[in-house]
């Protein structure tokens, strides 16, 4: 009789035991993500999923839990990732495609994120997820009135629908509409006053109000309600550092937030790096600056508070200014492959800035000026490696140093037998009666600004006056901080401490960043009258916006600003002037010759009120190099009187005024948003 082997069955069965046991596990783990990302803490939630997914790849739960909680972090691309796995299982649910919408929303691709609230609409038209997600795309898109009458209709239908009370919320808390946000706070609390969303959303407006004390109490009512939330306890932080208790802070960010999975959170390092910096415990902050970058590499803000920090706390050689810097080399030297000269020159700036001694950086900025045109720059760069490093011996080195300085022989400064040493006395009032920059002050209001990164404006103010200083006509003076950007209550502080310190101008700085774009303006001012001269805006889309935005801000203003400079050296009718080609001269422009000390500051299109008698004559530039220029001279009277040490000025003509920038949706805004359970 035929007898049937057990071996095989029992194989089959124990195969069947272990399926059955990862499914078990995988489920169980879905559902532990699932619980850790209902109590906020999405690094938790991460960590599980990806654990639920290594046992079964193609778990389409545990990959729209990936997306949801990457999403929840604000780290769009990734999250979009996982979405996309997800949809191309096959089953396309209404959910994931609503989720799918979102993220895009993030990704700042509006018109593919409104696509599919559309077709969802066509199939179901009063799917709420649906006609949240138009009314969000509605802000993104800064029609913030529209938006709020689409959330209003949402929660007039629904009265206990959260998400639509949170908008509403999030809308007034950005347009700092103090009734209407308060009208929506007892509105939600009459439904929602055991949700921590709402106490965190309140605590939010008080805190942009300078309320401190209520920020603080709302924050303790949304940490009782849901203390696993590292976004709370990040916050706390924040009111922690505001309030100079940086040790708290500290505590708070390494029990709270710091830890786990949240290790990988690089807000939390930024505020950890803060609060280090505030302490005076600089390897500390550096440390944590760069683990912020770690895991944000492309956030601007990040990037420069470290360069800040180490430009004014550490060595000019130490090794980490020099790491850090090859990200600007390295930019640099992609830009000098694509022919984008003038912006590779700025990236070598902004590196030597951080590293200064950079033998390969000076050595390639010196071939861009070469290349330029600018041979005296050129050499300048070479000199000054011969001078930091004087063993550096290489062959190639010495002979570019040598034939520059036989070229410089021939210069035009030389036939008027300035060395490149009278060259750089010239540029600075400690040593040169000639120099004559604009003194200006930069000044920014914390509150009338909307950043990404808590104190993001003070990093984007002096990445601003960097970028101000490329011009030698423009005098920052640093403060005792060594920072040269100053916050300020508004404008009169501001008026009376550029008086104060007899400065001609200053400048009021306000910024605005997105997700994925940014604004400014600056405000131009007379600090004789505090009259405005004229507002400056800028608006930058893409990437490094904010890099980008400010270096175009400062253009703007610079051209508009007028050449000024001296006559050095007079011979007959021929003149020596300390202006050149860097500075934006060129031949056969005609200046007015002004006697020296002459002339009032009116900040209108003439820039300058002049006596008649004080008019001298005029220039008229013949030939130029990198920093001085020489022109004849033409007497506007009888007696020639022009001397060395009168002044010449050549005033632009004036620029119409830009149409305001558009204003990007706060990244707060659109974190708060999106934030929000769909």
């Amino acid at each position: 009789m035929f007898r049937l082997s057990k071996a095989p069955v029992v194989a089959v069965y124990f195969l069947l035991c272990v399926v059955s046991g990862f499914a078990q596990t995988a489920t169980q783990d879905f559902h532990q993500g699932q619980r850790a990302f209902e109590q906020a803490d999405s690094w938790q939630a991460i960590a599980v999923f990806r654990r639920a997914l290594n046992i079964n790849p193609h778990y389409q739960d545990a990959l729209q839990g990936m997306a949801q909680a990457y999403f929840s972090l604000g780290d769009y691309d990734e999250a979009y990732r996982f979405v996309d796995q997800a949809l191309n299982l096959g089953r396309l649910s209404v959910p994931l495609r609503l989720l799918r919408g979102r993220i895009l929303l993030g990704q700042g691709k509006l018109d593919e994120a409104l696509a599919i609230f559309r077709d969802v609409q066509a199939q179901d038209p009063q799917n709420r997820g649906a006609r949240f997600g138009v009314a969000e795309y509605e802000v993104m898109k800064g029609r913030l009135g529209y938006a709020t009458r689409l959330f209003n209709q949402l929660r007039r239908e629904d009265p206990s629908d959260l998400r639509a009370e949170l908008s509403l919320m999030y809308i007034a808390e950005e347009q700092n509409d103090q009734p209407t946000f308060e009208k929506a706070f007892q509105d939600a609390l009459d439904y929602h006053s055991s949700q921590p969303q709402v106490h965190e959303a309140a605590a939010q407006f008080a805190y942009q109000n300078g309320d401190t004390a209520r920020a603080m109490r709302e924050l303790d009512q949304a940490l009782a309600l849901n203390p696993h939330s590292p976004e709370l306890w990040q916050f706390q932080a924040q009111l922690f550092l505001g309030d100079k208790r940086d040790s708290r802070a500290i505590q708070t960010l390494d029990e709270h937030v710091l830890k786990g999975e949240g290790a990988k959170n690089p807000q939390g390092w930024y505020l950890r790096a803060l609060a280090e910096e505030a302490l005076d415990h600089v390897s500390e902050a550096l440390t944590a600056f760069r683990m912020a970058l770690r895991f944000a590499p492309d956030n601007e803000t990040y990037r420069f508070a470290l360069e800040d920090l180490l430009r004014r706390k550490t060595a000019p050689d130490s090794p980490l200014r020099a790491e850090e810097a090859q990200y600007h080399f390295r930019k640099a030297h992609e830009l000098e492959r694509q022919n984008y000269d003038t912006q590779a020159l700025a990236e070598y700036r902004r590196g030597l800035l951080v590293a200064p001694l950079d033998i390969s950086a000076r050595e390639g900025r010196a071939l861009l000026f070469q290349q330029e045109g600018f041979a005296t720059s050129a050499l300048q760069e070479l000199e000054t490696v011969a001078h930091l490093h004087p063993n550096y011996k290489k062959i190639s080195f010495l002979d570019q140093l040598e034939i520059q300085k036989s070229l410089y022989e021939q210069s035009l400064p030389a036939q008027w037998g300035l060395t490149l040493k009278d060259l750089d006395a010239l540029d600075s009032t400690g040593t040169s009666n000639f120099y004559r920059p604009f003194r200006l002050g930069l000044f920014y209001v914390p509150s009338a600004s909307r950043t990404a990164s808590y104190q993001g404006d003070t990093f984007l103010a002096e990445d601003f006056a960097d970028e101000l200083t490329v011009s030698r006509m423009i005098d920052l003076e640093p403060s005792q901080n060594e920072r040269r950007a100053h916050a300020v209550s508004g404008f009169n502080e501001a008026f009376a401490r550029s008086r104060q310190a007899g400065q001609e101008f200053f400048i009021l700085l306000t910024v605005r960043e997105g997700q994925r774009d940014f604004s400014a303006v600056a405000r131009l001012c007379l600090t004789r009258t505090g009259r405005t001269v004229q507002e400056f805006p800028v608006y930058k889309k893409g990437l490094e916006p904010d890099t980008k935005g400010l270096y175009d801000l400062a253009q703007q203003i610079l051209a508009n600003f007028p050449l000024r400079g001296s006559i050095l050296q007079r011979n007959d009718d021929q003149a020596l002037v300390n202006l050149g080609t860097r500075d934006g001269l060129a031949p056969g422009q005609t200046y007015e010759v002004l006697r020296n000390g002459a002339g009032e500051l009116t900040g209108d299109a003439s820039w300058l009120a002049v006596n008649g008698e004080d008019k001298l004559g005029t220039w008229t530039v013949s030939s130029a190099s990198d920093w001085v220029s020489e022109g004849k001279l033409s007497k506007a009277g009888f007696f020639d009187t022009i001397a060395p040490g009168d002044e010449v000025i050549l005033v632009p003509p004036a620029q119409p005024s830009a149409l305001p920038p558009p204003l990007p949706v706060s990244a707060r805004l659109q974190r708060s948003l999106l934030g929000l359970r769909g």
